[in-house]
């Protein structure tokens, strides 16, 4: 069960001498195909599937026109060709860029998809868990096995593909303010999309009964 995955320096600072009883990352498989088959992605087909229509049946502006001269008409009718100008050079511009908006934040999203990928990396040693994640930065959180509280497995549509699962892991926080003194729910820490999802999370419940009924 223990896997040959090499923790990050940052990581390795952050454990110190504590002993680590399992270590590893999300499936990579997984990751990709979250990012691959994404809401932008329909809306960018949708969107594209929309405007070539518009080009098929003749009414999408295929070029921005040269303004109308106006030295022929009233003052009324110059409006109205203003109007007509500037209604049509906006109309092209927003089928020019209608597409390419939802397009850029897909691949802006599987660049995000890989840099959460390269930072996220989870730890079980044997005083509590270590969990890392960001997209520019990395984030390491720790929780001792005292403070959790819960663990549930959750298998999402990505999971059930790839054959991975996702561990809920929830802890309290202790907090002193004036008269109040207790414990916090807070948000929980995710073991995202990994393959001994069953393994870990019985390893983790058992430390947690260890540390709550010692």
């Amino acid at each position: 069960m223990f896997s040959n995955y090499q923790l990050s320096d940052e990581m390795k600072r952050a454990v110190s001498t504590q002993l680590v009883l399992w270590k590893g990352k999300p499936e990579k498989k997984c990751a990709v195909f979250q990012r691959v088959f994404n809401p932008m992605l329909i809306l960018s087909l949708i969107i594209t599937a929309y405007i070539i229509m518009f080009y098929i049946n003749g009414n999408a502006p295929t070029s921005p026109r040269a303004p109308a001269y106006l030295g022929e008409f009233n003052e009324f009718q110059q409006s109205l060709l203003k109007a007509s100008d500037t209604l049509y050079v906006v109309k092209f511009y927003i089928f020019l860029f209608s597409p390419i908006i939802p397009i850029g934040l897909y691949i802006l999203g599987f660049v995000f998809m890989l840099r959460q990928y390269k930072n996220a990396e989870y730890v079980i040693t044997d005083r509590g868990l270590f969990a890392a994640k960001g997209i520019f930065g990395k984030k390491i959180s720790y929780k001792p096995f005292t403070e959790i509280y819960n663990i549930e497995i959750k298998k999402e549509i990505t999971d059930s593909i790839c054959n991975t699962g996702t561990i809920i892991v929830m802890y309290e926080y202790p907090q002193q303010s004036g008269s109040f003194r207790g414990f916090i729910n807070m948000t929980p820490l995710k073991i995202k999309n990994i393959p001994d999802y069953l393994q870990v999370c019985g390893m983790l419940k058992e430390k947690m009964r260890c540390e709550h009924y010692v």
